[in-house]
């Protein structure tokens, strides 16, 4: 099976990191996504996230009728911060079987060569990049690895619907489910 790694704080979820996905189940020959809930970045500092296992939760609502898309919590027993070849390692010996595929905007592209071990991951795994705002990719754009998103997706990122939540202007980026636990659980207030 062909399977996308979506990583992601996902602090909170949102209607764009779900339409990136379901864009790249359509346009690739990945049969599976799994958003790779990270209990921390190695290189974000977000005093504002919330709990993996909160987080968590929130991923699952919002893809609980989403066709081939899930939550994965493979890096919530992993030691942190989170790596990503840790993460693929850990995968390859669990799921030989398997290929597995990493899906991230331009802005990761641009800084991909500080990433642990970034030459072995591009080596192994296939790239899926979609846009982000002010960058292009930089040099590994053009790496035979690398497959461009030909389609704009909605620009907006965590920390600003952080701040919708705030005003309850958060309504249409979040989906209803998740919006409704976060006000419920009175996350992020």
């Amino acid at each position: 099976m062909k399977i996308g790694l979506f990583f992601g704080s996902f602090n909170p979820i949102h209607n764009a990191h779900i339409s990136i996905g379901k864009y790249f189940i359509k346009n690739s020959p990945l049969d599976k996504i799994w958003f790779v809930i990270s209990p921390m970045n190695p290189f974000k500092k977000d005093h504002n996230l919330l709990p993996a296992h909160q987080r968590l939760e929130l991923v699952k609502i919002a893809l609980e009728n989403v066709d081939s898309i899930e939550a994965s919590e493979v890096e919530l027993n992993m030691p942190t911060p989170s790596y990503t070849i840790h993460t693929l390692r850990k995968l390859w010996h669990s799921f030989p079987q398997d290929e597995f595929s990493i899906i991230m905007g331009t802005d990761n592209l641009l800084n991909f060569d500080k990433w642990m071990d970034h030459q072995t991951i591009i080596e192994k795994c296939k790239l899926y990049v979609y846009p982000r705002t002010d960058t292009d990719g930089g040099i590994f754009k053009a790496h035979p690895s690398v497959i461009m998103a030909s389609s704009e997706f909605l620009k907006i990122s965590s920390t600003e619907i952080r701040k919708k939540l705030q005003s309850d202007g958060a309504a249409s980026i979040i989906p209803e489910k998740v919006l409704k636990k976060i006000k419920e659980k009175n996350y992020y207030s």
